[in-house]
């Protein structure tokens, strides 16, 4: 006996190999399925499922598709709390199949589940996915105060407390949504801000959808900024990137995505200011000045930074004009380089990224990421942006991070994700990035680019990788 599963027209077929005669099994009210699953141990028991498993979509019949019942789909998974956390999640489904000895299994965006709870009205799966991690990670931070927090698409952003998936903390929203960028203060090494935004853009009136905020205990807990409190918060201040002065917690900029202009907040995301950037004041379509630099909100664009030293100082990257600086808090702006960094189409428009070093005034990185069209190297620059030189031997970076020093009294620890000399891999330098380590070609066998690092500022040699697709990883050095 042959089954098949239309999508379009919503029709589910029995086909009876003997006979060769085709009969229309679909259930009464079925929509589009994705999936059929028939149990090896008893033919006459199938599993139909729609693309959304919890939205009523997973059916069964008993007796070959004579009659169907609508099974209500249940998970657990103590390993890991945070993966049923929400109880009216998603279950994308695209295919269902029953391993040899009888257990049903499905994988969806998060993880794999299997239950042999077939005959139920409700049918439980248990998650199987222990080890096997797909969230893209899109930024990864380790404070002093000791805290570590990834964000990620789809499920917002965690603070690892103990290393394990169990310890980890979700926020700022438990519902689906996403955390594009995530910044800490010197000032105040528990105080984190994050941007979270819904890119799905179907829920734009729910109080989740665009949800920034900032925490006070390293990522534990969150809270909403004031703009939405107020309902007075700018449509335009939406993904992005967001950074908080080194001297004061409550001065942040936020460099929207669609490039509109960047803003400043002086009361920790009560208010804001929207600033035009100077030359760009004639980038205008649709009536808004689009004179930023973050085209689209997918892009893995890293190119607003707090100086981590300097009172009151931010640096950005306009991908026409080259490097701005403000010293008074984001108010104003003005250009201190256009010359030694490539801008313009397309090397400074995708995955650039620019990266303010711990613990050395001015001291800057840049990348503008790989592209096809050519290779570029990363520049570095030690007096705020304004010259700029290549870092020798270096290509395709992907990503910088930093560390504790070597030793007390020398220069932070610099990781690299890149080509170093035409070798590929996570690179380490401990002398002012003088010279290169490889620390590996590919960190545990993962060759997906990594989309950014952090080094432990309180730990020599430890570091953690965010990957696209396999989360994020975290790896011990040795000192050699």
């Amino acid at each position: 006996m042959l089954w098949v599963a239309e999508q379009k027209p919503a029709f589910v077929y029995r086909f009876d190999t003997a006979t060769r005669l085709k009969t229309d099994v679909t259930p009464n009210g079925g929509k589009r399925f994705a999936s059929i699953a028939i149990d090896p141990l008893d033919p006459s028991r199938v599993f139909l499922g729609r693309q959304n498993l919890s939205d009523s979509g997973l059916w069964r019949t008993l007796d070959s598709g004579g009659q169907w019942n609508r099974v209500v789909a249940r998970t657990n998974c103590d390993p890991i709390p945070w993966l049923d956390a929400d109880p009216e999640r998603l279950l994308s489904a695209g295919s269902m199949a029953f391993s040899p000895d009888g257990e049903l299994w499905f994988p969806e965006g998060f993880a794999m589940w299997r239950t042999t709870d077939l005959d139920d009205r409700e049918v439980t799966f248990q998650c199987a996915t222990l080890g096997i991690e797909e969230l893209v990670t899109n930024d990864v931070l380790v404070t002093p105060a000791g805290s570590v927090v990834t964000a990620h698409w789809d499920r917002g952003a965690f603070r690892h407390t103990d290393g394990t998936p169990a310890g980890a903390v979700q926020g700022p929203v438990t519902e689906f949504n996403s955390v594009w960028d995530i910044d800490w203060s010197p000032a105040d090494p528990d105080f984190v801000v994050a941007i979270v935004a819904d890119h799905r853009f179907c829920c734009e009136e729910t109080s989740d959808a665009y949800a920034s905020s900032y925490s006070t205990d390293g990522g534990l807990t969150w809270q909403r900024f004031g703009s939405y409190v107020a309902g007075n918060h700018p449509y335009q201040l939406r993904f992005g990137n967001i950074a908080v002065s080194a001297s004061d917690t409550a001065n942040l900029v936020w460099l929207p995505t669609f490039n509109s202009p960047v803003q400043f907040s002086r009361d920790r995301g009560t208010t804001w200011t929207e600033v035009i950037l100077p030359g760009t004041e004639d980038m205008i379509k649709d009536g808004i000045n689009r004179g930023g630099s973050h085209s689209t909100y997918f892009y893995n664009r890293k190119v607003l930074v707090a100086d981590r030293v300097l009172p009151d100082t931010f640096y950005l990257y306009q991908a026409d004009l080259g490097v701005f600086r403000s010293t008074n808090g984001g108010e104003n702006w003005e250009a201190v380089s256009g010359d030694g960094l490539p801008t313009g189409w397309p090397t400074g428009f995708f995955h650039a990224q620019l990266r303010s070093v711990p613990g050395a005034a001015g001291q800057l990185l840049f990348t503008p990421g790989p592209l096809d069209q050519g290779v570029w190297p990363a520049y570095e620059s030690n007096d705020g942006g304004q010259s700029w030189s290549t870092i020798a031997g270096t290509g395709k970076v992907t990503a910088f991070g930093f560390g504790a020093p070597q030793s007390a009294g020398q220069p932070t620890t610099v990781f690299l994700a890149g080509e170093v000399n035409g070798v590929q891999g996570l690179w380490r330098s401990t002398d002012g990035r003088v010279s290169w380590s490889l620390l590996s070609e590919a960190p545990d066998g993962n060759y997906l680019p990594i989309r950014a690092i952090a080094g432990d500022p309180n730990e020599f040699g430890k570091v953690y990788l965010a990957y696209g697709g396999t989360t994020a990883k975290v790896g011990e050095t040795s000192e050699s």
